[in-house]
């Protein structure tokens, strides 16, 4: 930790941060309890383990939909007790920010400052967690893109229509944000596996993608020399541009640039 501790396990700012660290875990932003944060002691032992909710900083111009800007931010209440995150750069690591111009906007224009998490819904949660996904573990912040692609078709594997499941595509923005577009060569080689719109499953990965740097990437297998490969960056590219139209975003043609 840099300055301080996050202010739901430390709200005081009484303990000194060396030697501490912390995760934090998105879940499915359809469910209003969506966010974990874990603290780890010097001696790597777990000392803090709540959920809570969470939901863009009201000030950026990213509120989930469109394009992600750096620096981004983001706000998290658990236990009634709220802390803004930075997100400087695209990759895995997040800041504690003590903006007086962020605190000071979203104390004015968030009115969702109040919200109290259900006990009963962070307890159900996390039994789903438990139970659907042994290896959400510790050692999730060690894995290669392609064991997070493991873990995340283990989740498919055991969800029933994984598609509408809060924990399946909670676990899908985890794994973006975490490997970002480092993950697209791994879900493509899968893609002489898939039978019938089997590749569609990894769309909670795709869309969470930081989305200019993802269509660049798709867009390079589209000539490619592999005709699987290629069949499904076009699929994928698609389904990135209905997204964008459903946003109401201007968006080109995103297929008749690459040619």
């Amino acid at each position: 930790m840099e300055k301080r501790l996050p202010k739901p396990f430390d709200p005081n700012g009484k303990i000194a941060p060396k030697g501490y660290t912390a995760k934090i875990e998105f879940y499915s932003e359809t469910s209003q309890i969506n966010v974990r944060l874990v603290v780890f002691d010097p001696n790597r032992k777990k000392i803090f383990d709540e959920m809570g909710t969470s939901w863009y900083h009201p000030s950026g111009s990213y509120q989930g939909r469109g394009h992600l800007e750096y620096p981004s931010h983001t706000v998290i209440l658990i236990n009634g007790i709220k802390d803004i995150l930075e997100h400087r750069e695209s990759g895995p690591i997040l800041y504690l920010t003590d903006d007086e111009k962020l605190w000071k906007y979203s104390q004015k224009v968030d009115s969702r400052s109040e919200i109290k998490t259900n006990k009963a819904e962070v307890l159900a949660i996390a039994k789903e967690a438990v139970i659907k996904n042994e290896e959400w573990s510790d050692r999730a912040d060690f894995e290669t893109p392609s064991e997070a692609l493991a873990r995340f078709d283990g989740v498919s594997a055991k969800t029933e229509n994984p598609l509408k499941g809060d924990l399946f595509t909670g676990i899908g923005r985890e794994v973006a944000f975490r490997h970002q577009i480092a993950l697209i060569p791994f879900i493509l080689d899968k893609s002489n596996e898939w039978e019938g719109e089997e590749g569609l499953l990894y769309m909670p990965i795709v869309l969470n993608l930081p989305l200019d740097d993802a269509i660049k990437e798709f867009q390079k297998y589209l000539k490619g020399p592999d005709k699987e490969k290629a069949l499904w960056a076009r699929e994928f590219l698609i389904e990135i541009e209905a997204y964008l139209a459903a946003t109401l975003k201007k968006v080109s043609p995103l297929l008749e640039k690459a040619h």
